[in-house]
């Protein structure tokens, strides 16, 4: 058989190679097994991700409480150092303070910037 003829007979042979299978690929099975690989993998990382901002939720959450319970403390040490002074002026704003505080937590926007000179002048510390 000459060379002519056996890469004839070969060509028939072999199988032919789709349009739309990638080069990158020998075969269909090939192929078929990356994409199942890649579906896996987004999977996976689609759980990872989900699981990730479970945890960032729950640290905010963590951070927030803390930050009340620092405000709380705060608050707590203002006033007892306007109790202990005996000053009225001094009781006066502290309780002025809390006040601006709540107020700040329940109702958005409710902080009114024209009276912070106001609140410096009778909140002494």
């Amino acid at each position: 058989m000459s060379e002519v003829e056996q890469e004839i007979v070969e060509q028939v042979e072999a199988p032919s190679r789709p349009a739309w299978l990638p080069d990158n690929f020998k075969t269909e099975e090939d192929f078929a097994k990356s994409y199942k690989e890649s579906q896996a993998t987004l999977t996976r990382q689609a759980q990872e991700l989900a699981s990730l901002r479970d945890q960032q939720d729950s640290f905010i959450a963590s951070q927030a409480q803390e930050t009340q319970q620092a405000q709380y403390g705060t608050i707590q040490t203002q006033l007892q150092e306007a109790m202990e002074s005996g000053d009225p002026e001094q009781q006066l704003a502290a309780m002025a303070w809390i006040a601006e505080q709540a107020a700040q937590k329940y109702v958005p926007g409710s902080r009114d910037e024209q009276q912070q000179p106001f609140r410096n002048a009778c909140f002494r510390r």
